[in-house]
């Protein structure tokens, strides 16, 4: 599951299975970014670097 509390998951418009999904590459995109910010994981370029993994994944996300 992805980080919660002091992390950052952009928000999307999905439903269902596809929100399930959507949960599951977040906490993968969370985990390749973890390893390379450590507890600076809400920094700025953290967070950016979150957005691109999850657009790379083919997510459109919302602003």
């Amino acid at each position: 599951m992805p980080i919660n509390h002091g992390g950052y998951i952009p928000d999307v418009n999905l439903k269902g299975d596809a929100l399930t999904a959507y949960y599951a590459d977040v906490a993968a995109c969370q985990h390749q970014i973890i390893q390379k910010y450590g507890d600076k994981y809400i920094s700025n370029n953290a967070i950016i670097d979150v957005r691109h993994c999850l657009i790379n994944k083919g997510y459109v996300l919302l602003s």
